[in-house]
């Protein structure tokens, strides 16, 4: 009997034999005796994995000491080059790494699939449960291993792939043969990437409905009043009207769809029980990302949108994090780069949230820059959003209606121009190294950047204007919902835009490039202009209904937090007693909104 099993990092998978009991296994044990044969071992270092062939020879079949037993290694080893060397055309040892890459310092890697040479081989066998013994041989067992061995070579050296790679060997249109599907199964069984893709989704799996289970018993606990599936839809149904304005990054009807599955019925496993590997992954993401959402919703909301969020928000944390850790690992070692159009689009808008993430950091400094224009060839093209559009709210629903998603893109996008905008000229005051002479040049481009970044506020669509969002006793249950999401954009882009100018005047005071907004250096004038813009900030703070800086969290807070250093600064080193004083009313009023807002960020500037 053959059995192939792969080693993997975290552990060597346990193997019951039938009729031999393992005394002990590890790495380059080449004989282990047991009560009823001996189990001939050799181990393939690959990595952080060993393809390890053990055959088990019964006590009838052992040779005898003076018999000459075939290594393993010249059934089992065949060389396959390393992508460097393979590359430079230079012979590879196979070693990992191996002498060429160590030499060179290079990591070796082991990624390209293996070519195969030589014609076609028939697929055309029968099951082996079918065949006349004669053509298995003597001994049933070592001739069956024999057929599967010669199919499976390249198979034993695939160790990256899934079981998908077994299809793709076929081609596309080939025929099956009668008895084709007994093969492939016992090929698949055997083969040593199926059994470790299997075993650790197997364990992913026992976590998962494990954390399922915990989930459910600490929500019952603590609110058994509410069912669970309320609980979700309501986290839900909040982020699609706060949340969603400034980060459309799900879609509303795959995760509704999922919330019901997952939490309609408490004893429904959620579909964690099929047969099917993959479908069980699928179920396994989708649940990642219900409790991820809740845990999100539920630590940010206040309490007059979400009472018993605070309660709830660390269970969901848990098992969210929980059944993340449960994944990661299959999804590194078997990454899926197939997406339908709603994932293209989702993948297109939350690189645009990625790409505002960035050049807010580049802004602020509060982390390098990744999406820097020098380090990539050629400039961004990627579109806004796809052809055609793929809508991610749900159209069946009224408060939809009038194409509030499109609205909600274009406002979306708006908070994206400002941050590339305000990074561009941030950065670019910083590259500045040219002469004197190269000065009004270079001055010239800053000055048009500026006032690329001023007149992204004068496009603000009509629907984002303080006239269109105060409420009439008139409007609808429809229109009352689009104004609270269009709110929560306006919130975000008026609070962005003075945040930044006041940003872009710090730097051009550091860099000494005050004429691109209309100053110069005298110090007056300069506290004169700063001391105005603070107070455009801080107007706009106090204009905003406070309920939408508690739904923003931590980013309106960290542009108040900017602001009150700047604020800091002044008190210390502004002569005038007037501007002083000034500043000194808004340093207070800015204080008793962080303190509002239960920040951190408050107690910093106490201090």
């Amino acid at each position: 009997m053959t059995l192939i099993l792969e080693y993997a990092y975290s552990g060597w998978l346990g193997p019951t034999l039938a009729c031999a009991s393992l005394t002990e296994i590890r790495p380059g044990l080449r004989n282990v005796k047991s009560g009823d044969g001996v189990i001939s071992i050799h181990a393939l270092v690959k990595s952080d994995a060993f393809a390890v062939q053990f055959i088990f020879q019964s006590a009838e079949s052992r040779p005898s000491p003076t018999m000459t037993i075939p290594s393993p290694v010249q059934r089992l080893v065949s060389y396959h080059s390393c992508v460097d060397c393979r590359r430079r055309k230079v012979k590879c040892d196979s070693e990992e790494p191996c002498a060429n890459c160590r030499m060179s310092s290079l990591v070796c890697r082991y990624t390209a699939r293996r070519q195969k040479r030589g014609p076609r081989v028939s697929r055309n066998i029968a099951p082996v449960a079918q065949r006349p013994s004669g053509e298995l041989g003597q001994n049933p067992d070592l001739s069956r291993h024999d057929v599967l061995h010669n199919h499976i070579p390249a198979e034993v050296h695939r160790l990256r792939g899934s079981p998908a790679a077994f299809e793709s060997d076929r081609g596309p249109g080939h025929d099956r043969e009668p008895g084709q599907d007994d093969f492939d199964s016992a090929v698949s069984l055997h083969s040593p990437t199926s059994i470790v893709w299997a075993s650790v989704v197997d364990n992913s799996f026992a976590s998962v409905e494990t954390s399922r289970d915990d989930l459910l018993l600490s929500i019952r606990s603590v609110l058994p009043s509410i069912p669970l599936v309320d609980i979700v839809n309501d986290c839900i149904s909040l982020f699609m009207q706060y949340t969603f304005p400034t980060s459309p990054i799900i879609h509303e009807a795959t995760v509704r769809a999922n919330a019901s599955l997952y939490f309609s019925d408490p004893s429904c496993t959620g579909g964690y029980s099929s047969h099917e590997v993959h479908q069980r992954v699928d179920h396994m993401r989708a649940f990642t990302l219900v409790t991820a959402l809740c845990a999100s919703v539920a630590s940010v909301m206040p309490e007059s949108l979400l009472s018993y969020g605070q309660i709830v928000a660390i269970p969901f944390f848990r098992v969210s994090r929980q059944m993340l850790k449960s994944y990661e690992d299959y999804d590194l070692e078997y990454p899926n780069s197939s997406d339908d159009p709603i994932e293209s689009q989702l993948l297109r808008l939350t690189f645009w949230h990625l790409y505002l993430s960035d050049k807010a950091s580049a802004c602020l400094k509060t982390r390098p820059m990744v999406f820097h224009q020098p380090s990539y060839k050629g400039s961004l093209n990627l579109q806004p959003s796809g052809e055609p559009f793929i809508p991610l709210l749900d159209s069946s629903k009224s408060s939809y209606r009038n194409s509030f998603e499109e609205r909600l893109l274009v406002g979306f996008h708006m908070v994206a121009s400002l941050w590339s905008s305000a990074a561009s000229l941030v950065v670019g005051m910083g590259t500045y190294e040219a002469t004197e002479d190269d000065r009004q040049p270079f001055v010239n481009r800053l000055t048009s950047l500026y006032y690329d970044f001023i007149a992204i506020m004068d496009g603000l669509p009509p629907w984002l204007k303080i006239s269109s969002l105060i409420a009439t006793p008139e409007e609808d249950s429809v229109e009352a919902f689009q104004k609270t999401s269009f709110w929560v954009q306006r919130c975000t882009l008026a609070m962005t835009f003075h945040c930044l100018r006041l940003d872009i005047l710090q730097e051009c005071i550091e860099k000494g490039f005050l004429e691109i907004i209309g100053l110069d250096d005298q110090p007056l004038r300069v506290a004169m202009k700063k001391a105005e813009w603070i107070q455009d900030f801080i107007e706009t703070m106090e204009d905003v209904p406070f309920i939408y800086h508690q739904i923003k969290g931590e980013p309106s807070v960290e542009r108040i937090r900017f602001v009150g250093t700047i604020l800091l600064e002044m008190i210390q080193n502004i002569n005038n007693e007037a501007i002083k004083a000034r500043v000194d009313s808004y340093f207070r009023r800015l204080l008793d909104t962080l303190a509002k807002l239960n920040s951190k960020a408050s107690e910093e500037l106490k201090w």
